[in-house]
């Protein structure tokens, strides 16, 4: 497999939020959830899935440092289920450079990464790709121990 794991999959982060029991999804989704989000600009811009926080009454977020920073909640696209928060105080780590799903076809090596840095990154391939049906179509199949949703990488071509 030709994914380099050694390059560092840096400007990712953990996101955590809190959901009150009466929200419309904490009954399905639960009341605390956490998951992973890609830094997207040096503004403290983060893309994450949405149902994380959609509905959240706090959100933070956790970078290399391991401290949680307070984030707000920016918007939640139906069409895609991804999300967007900002920090309320920049991450010391740089956005994310790696490419764009675009062009990926089956058997394409691809890195599983998220919060934790290349410790935490393990190589993959595609197995087969389907158009997006809607937020509740999440198909994994990952050995990744830590599993919450995370970005799945490919080398920029």
């Amino acid at each position: 497999m030709r994914v380099n794991c050694r390059r560092d999959p840096q400007g990712y982060c953990k996101d955590k939020s809190g959901h009150s029991k009466d929200s419309h999804t904490a009954g399905t989704l639960g009341t605390e959830r956490e998951g992973n989000g890609v830094i997207i600009d040096s503004e403290g811009l983060i893309l994450t899935i949405g149902y994380l926080i959609v509905e959240a009454e706090t959100i933070e977020v956790i970078g290399p440092e391991e401290q949680p920073i307070r984030a707000t909640f920016v918007g939640y696209d139906y069409n895609t289920g991804l999300g967007l928060l900002r920090t309320e105080k920049l991450l010391s780590v740089a956005p994310s450079s790696w490419g764009s799903p675009q062009g990926l076809k089956t058997g394409d090596p691809i890195l599983i990464a998220g919060h934790g840095g290349a410790d935490s990154a393990i190589p993959g391939r595609v197995l087969i790709r389907k158009e997006f049906a809607g937020y509740w179509n999440i198909f994994s199949r990952t050995p990744y121990t830590r599993f919450r949703p995370m970005p799945i990488l490919a080398e920029r071509r």
